[in-house]
């Protein structure tokens, strides 16, 4: 095909003016189609940037991502793409540098086709992020505009955005809203988003629902959740989840599973890993779906896979106890370690807890304690029993009483049902501190409001015996008979 049967359409933005053809050229290096940046400025003089539907084209670079010399973007074929100017209706007079003959052939041809020519190389998806790594031509010093899609003198996401364009609203509040490049603004935040959420643009609908999410308010909360359904409405992955999230706490909403379940999985389903992380939680608690720890496991890989800590960590306690996969201690070792080398605590004590029991691992009780530690140092109220509990055995470390009530303490301050009765245990039999029956009855009762059935059974000991309380045979039997309701082997002995 000849050089003059190649040429690209351009358009203004949000216009219905006659579709406007430039020469095309092959590019030697990699014989693919380019348009000349100084040919389009000559019948768009105003011009500040070229956008294929919502796709900002960006110039051309070599291997050193230097814009290429001439300035230079790539054709795309079959496509009329879209001239964004610093002043609305901004076409200039002069065609010189236009083909004559596909000039004139354009005037038979419809808005759909441009960039004639056999050439399949690249498409839509792709010629955005093609930069040319392999050509070394040496940069234009002059830019119309850097990687952010900012004019050197202006910046044309707020012109774009001023003129309407849903798109550019919403970068523009987004920009706003983190403070990408200019300071944060979250007023002119939300009227931005507002705007673009206002024409149906899905970001910007999941972007106002977690602002209205995050302040806390309940009234806000509803307006998130509308904000959220807009979006997921229109497939927007984070917003379905964030719809089934809200479904699944009864936030805003009357708690629902089943809606929750529906939602969650439109968006793991799009590849959504925190959709698909929650959505195995579901299944393996049977919430909203039918329990099935072997679709579940399916799930968390599927999570794990692409970088959640959280699947990843779950994903190792499902090897490790059998649930709905074969028992492999290795390989929920091997999930452990990968979910610790990012960050997650609750990781460090599950890698303890292996070493401590020489699950997939050598025995060491030493490098267990050292990880129950490391765990505590970062607040964990896990880390924190164990270790105390680690003190108190004397396993790895040496005993000590009073440390290992230290650790406990800091746990049951957290809530942690375990350490409380660790520590009301200590305070009744005088471990590491004095007899205290007042004290070990109350640690116990907090323990007890939390369903701990073996806080239950030493209350009704406590009554049975009258320790530290008058003796009630009564109260007794009720509270064993609270703790041997939830399984415990000596409370239904007592009855």
């Amino acid at each position: 095909m000849n050089q003059e049967d190649r040429v690209q359409g351009f358009r203004l933005l949000n216009t219905n003016l006659e579709v406007l053809y430039v020469s095309c050229h092959r590019d030697p290096s990699t014989d693919k189609d380019i348009v000349l940046w100084g040919d389009i400025i000559i019948p768009f003089e105003q011009a500040v940037y070229v956008r294929n539907g919502a796709r900002v084209l960006p110039f051309l670079k070599g291997a050193d991502f230097e814009d290429l010399k001439p300035l230079r973007i790539a054709a795309v074929p079959n496509t009329v793409l879209s001239v964004v100017t610093r002043q609305p209706g901004a076409i200039g007079a002069g065609f010189a540098n236009i083909d004559n003959e596909s000039s004139s052939k354009s005037k038979s041809k419809t808005n759909s086709i441009s960039c004639r020519g056999n050439n399949n190389n690249y498409g839509n998806d792709r010629y955005i992020n093609d930069n040319y790594a392999n050509n070394n031509s040496q940069n234009n010093d002059v830019k119309a505009w850097d990687v952010l899609g900012r004019c050197t003198v202006e910046d044309p996401d707020l012109l774009a955005a001023e003129q309407g364009d849903p798109f550019f609203q919403y970068s523009v509040g987004h920009t706003y809203r983190y403070g990408d490049g200019v300071p944060k603004d979250e007023f002119k935040a939300r009227m931005w988003l507002l705007r673009a959420a206002e024409q149906g643009q899905n970001d910007a609908q999941y972007e106002l629902g977690q602002i209205f999410e995050s302040s806390g308010v309940h009234e806000d909360d509803i307006k998130a959740m509308e904000w959220f359904t807009k979006a997921a409405e229109h497939e927007h992955a984070d917003a379905q989840f964030c719809v089934g999230k809200f479904f699944r706490l009864g936030r805003s909403v009357p708690q629902d599973y089943i809606k929750a379940a529906k939602w969650i999985l439109k968006a793991a389903d799009q590849g959504c890993a925190q959709a698909q992380y929650s959505l195995a939680d579901m299944l393996a608690t049977g919430k909203g779906v039918p329990k099935d720890y072997a679709k579940a496991i399916v799930w968390l890989a599927k999570a794990a896979a692409q970088g959640d800590t959280g699947a990843q960590n779950d994903l190792g306690r499902l090897y490790h106890n059998g649930w709905g996969v074969l028992k492999d201690d290795v390989k929920a070792m091997e999930c452990y370690v990968k979910a610790e080398s990012q960050g997650v605590v609750t990781a460090q004590c599950n890698i303890g807890v292996m070493y401590s029991n020489g699950h997939g691992v050598a025995q060491d009780h030493q490098v267990a304690m050292s990880w129950f530690l490391k765990a505590a140092s970062q607040g964990d109220m896990n880390g924190q029993l164990l270790a105390g509990l680690g003190y108190y055995s004397g396993k790895g470390v040496q005993r000590d009483f009073y440390t290992a009530m230290e650790y406990s303490i800091r746990a049951a301050n957290q809530g942690h049902a375990l350490a409380q009765v660790k520590i009301g245990v200590c305070c009744k039999d005088g471990y590491g501190v004095p007899v205290d029956y007042t004290k070990a009855i109350g640690w116990f009762h907090k323990a007890a409001q939390q369903g701990e059935g073996e806080a239950q059974y030493q209350i009704g000991s406590m009554y049975d015996g009258g320790l530290g309380v008058d003796r009630d045979r009564e109260l007794a039997v009720e509270w064993f008979q609270k703790a041997a309701a939830g399984g415990h082997m000596e409370a239904q002995k007592k009855l």
